[in-house]
């Protein structure tokens, strides 16, 4: 072997034995692989799901029998808010307020579970990522994606079964409106509290207000709950049925929606 030769083969060992690049893999690789884990993850804590939700009083979260429950919950509620004797005036205005805003706090606090299994995984993530197995959006990506469909199946068990039922204005553009709301509000929610966990990463400190410091007051503008019960009451209270009017400068549903604030 000449001196040429022999020197070639050095430089190209010195190039393969150095690394180029943080991590090992692939952008595309890195998130199939932490897509994976996070899919495995949420089947392998199903029963962590379904506890922590028993804990905070709302069963609506993970597929299967969670499921169901959301449905069993979605025909009880029917026929508390049954259409039968309601009509278009003040009155039973408020009986449909209490519907929206029923279904406005049943779908988001389901994420609060969120917030346990997420403090827990921290410690792990903080590890790998110190060790440069992946990068911080390999992991959080992968988290929120895989929650699309939960909050699609959550929010079309929801609506489907009610709305007509109780008797929101009938056009089929307003039904999709309160599905695409409540599953924007839902899919919210559970995005959250998971940055609530990423933040304050203790349980305690993400749920208490009295952490809150005075300049995060403004936190009312933020918050998908406000957005959730401005978008379902003015889905309902503006559409054509409501428009009755009661005096010269307001309808129905402009009154409802004025004493609503």
């Amino acid at each position: 072997m000449t001196t040429s030769q022999r020197h070639m083969i050095k430089s190209q060992s010195q190039k393969d034995a150095l690394s180029f690049s943080l991590y090992s893999l692939s952008k595309w690789e890195l998130f199939r692989a932490c897509a994976s884990r996070e899919l495995l993850l949420m089947k392998r804590n199903s029963f962590i799901y379904i506890f922590k939700t028993a804990q905070v009083k709302i069963c609506t979260f993970v597929f299967g029998l969670l499921s169901l429950l959301l449905f069993i919950i979605a025909c009880i509620t029917m026929t508390v808010f049954l259409r039968t004797r309601m009509d278009i005036d003040l009155l039973h205005g408020s009986y449909y307020t209490g519907a929206l805003f029923y279904a406005l706090i049943l779908l988001p606090v389901a994420g609060i579970p969120e917030l346990s299994i997420t403090v827990q995984r921290l410690e792990i993530l903080y590890k790998q990522k110190q060790y440069c197995f992946y990068p911080a959006w390999a992991y959080a990506i992968p988290a929120s994606v895989l929650k699309v469909p939960v909050s699609f199946v959550k929010s079309l068990l929801w609506t489907s079964p009610t709305y007509y039922v109780i008797g929101y204005s009938p056009e089929a553009q307003r039904f999709f409106n309160q599905f695409i709301l409540l599953f924007v509000l839902h899919f919210s929610s559970l995005s959250m509290f998971h940055f609530l966990a990423c933040v304050f990463q203790t349980d305690d400190a993400s749920i208490s207000a009295a952490s809150m410091p005075v300049w995060l007051k403004w936190g009312f503008w933020v918050s998908p709950l406000a957005y959730g019960d401005i978008g379902l009451s003015l889905n309902e209270f503006l559409a054509p049925r409501w428009q009755r009017m009661m005096s010269i400068n307001t309808t129905i549903g402009r009154e409802i929606l004025e004493s609503l604030g």
